[in-house]
């Protein structure tokens, strides 16, 4: 199975609104990802697709337990860092974990990857705003 051509077909189906077909594809490579499991090296690739699935399917938590395991085989595995940034920025609303993948693990890989550094900044503003939320407007009702 070709992870990638799967994942495209998906997010294609999940932008049309063809929620049943993308989930059908997903666990369809998600299986396909087990079922090729062999305890090599090349387990990695498997378990970034597993990973890159749940996270479609919307199970973050689950996608960041298979992300371990890829970095846990390659350890700058950069599509797995990559994700696992993406999840804790925008899907767990932890800034904090982003910033530290970003920072002390993508941006040493490449440097000069702007969407990189773009992310980095993003979770630094929301770490701002957490700390220093914006007062209200003094018209606002209580």
């Amino acid at each position: 199975m070709n992870y990638e051509d799967t994942l495209a077909n998906a997010i294609d189906a999940l932008a049309d609104e063809e929620t049943a077909k993308a989930e059908k594809m997903l666990n369809q490579m998600i299986e396909a990802a087990k079922s090729g499991l062999n305890g090599t090296a090349a387990d990695a690739e498997h378990y970034y697709a597993w990973g890159r699935g749940l996270r479609l399917l919307e199970e973050p938590e689950q996608a960041l337990l298979r992300l371990e395991q890829v970095l846990g085989l390659e350890s700058e595995h950069e599509g797995a860092l990559w994700e696992m940034a993406s999840i804790f920025l925008h899907d767990l609303d932890r800034a904090e974990a982003a910033s530290e993948i970003l920072e002390k693990r993508l941006l040493p890989l490449r440097q000069d990857e702007e969407l990189y550094q773009e992310a980095l900044d993003s979770a630094r503003f929301r770490l701002r705003l957490a700390k220093n939320p914006p007062a209200p407007p003094e018209d606002a009702e209580p």
